[in-house]
């Protein structure tokens, strides 16, 4: 596996050895004090896939033209047969001709294998396009997207739909040039900037990723805390809990590390997903329930180190009612 980064600050970084916590764990990389972290996971499909400065160099040139002021760290790692892992991919992923399927078999595979963390994006690799003459294709706002060598640019390209970019037709006339988010063509070349409205998606983007949603404070009066809450006029929040923007309420809970808590929605008139998150909206534990039942309920939680927690209510495939939570210290 090999990394580069890049930070929207000016700050020295170094990264030590990766470390597995599981056989389907991504590399771990060495969280810095005061930075949060988007990674690129770049899945090399094909062996053979060329000129991967390029590509890497398109990706961070771009997102370091967004001029985001802020201690952002900026991580690509491409996951090829040197990661732990890779065997199990590459049994399971292979090449097609539909572009359309090849990615939505690379989201079922890290839905189904990887725990989900808001600050993971994956693309793809592959050396040669799709049969619809698609070089690249992705989720728009969403996490996973597939890339081909064609042009060193498509990955970037896709990286910025990731982000919340659209398709423009942005030129700097300087050096004949089009924005990242258009394709070049044999006129022009791609270059490594955003048109001004997609510089604003893309700062939009980050500015959710380091502030945790909007969350009401629990406050405990005793040993046990009691909420009457619905989530029918929730707002809608992308990657929180499931890999689909659903409704959602958010708890913000201080937490002591001395004590043990159990949280349990105890009555609801939908089928409900509970989730946890630490401050870096990284999922700490979850209860979808997956057995027909309304009620989730997590026990006996110790939480370590962290000293506040975000407990998120939200429902089996975007359904939303009324619901009871109750959180206890033990």
């Amino acid at each position: 596996m090999n990394k580069k980064i890049s930070s929207l600050s000016i700050v020295f970084f170094c990264l030590f050895s990766s470390s597995y916590a599981s056989n389907l764990e991504l590399p771990e990389i060495t969280q810095n004090m005061g930075m949060k972290t988007i990674k690129i996971w770049l899945w090399e499909l094909d062996p053979s896939v060329d000129d991967r400065d390029d590509i890497e160099n398109y990706i961070i040139s771009t997102i370091e033209s967004v001029g985001y002021k802020s201690d952002l760290l900026l991580v690509l790692s491409w996951l090829d047969s040197n990661y732990k892992n890779y065997q199990h991919f590459d049994d399971v992923i292979h090449k097609i001709d539909d572009s359309d399927n090849q990615l939505d078999g690379f989201l079922d595979y890290i839905q189904k294998n990887y725990k989900f963390k808001n600050n993971d994006h994956h693309i793809l690799m592959t050396e040669s396009g799709w049969d619809d003459s698609i070089d690249g294709k992705t989720y728009r706002n969403s996490h996973f997207s597939i890339a081909s060598d064609n042009s060193e640019a498509t990955a970037a390209h896709e990286l910025g739909h990731m982000l919340g970019a659209k398709h423009n037709s942005s030129f700097s006339f300087w050096n004949w040039t089009a924005s990242i988010m258009k394709q070049s063509s044999i006129f022009n070349r791609a270059g490594e900037f955003w048109s001004n409205d997609n510089i604003n998606a893309v700062r939009k983007s980050f500015d959710i990723f380091l502030n945790f949603p909007e969350s009401k404070q629990i406050s405990f009066a005793s040993n046990s805390y009691l909420t009457v809450d619905s989530t029918n006029n929730a707002p809608k929040y992308d990657m929180l809990g499931k890999w689909n923007e659903s409704k959602a309420i958010v708890y913000k809970l201080p937490v002591n590390p001395n004590f043990k808590y159990t949280i349990e929605i105890e009555k609801a008139d939908f089928d409900t997903y509970l989730y946890i998150y630490d401050g870096k909206g990284n999922e700490i534990n979850q209860n979808d329930d997956n057995v027909g039942s309304s009620k989730s309920k997590l026990s006996s939680l110790s939480f370590n180190s962290h000293r506040e927690v975000y407990i998120v209510v939200t429902g089996f495939r975007n359904q939303h009612g009324n619901f009871t939570l109750r959180v206890e210290k033990e």
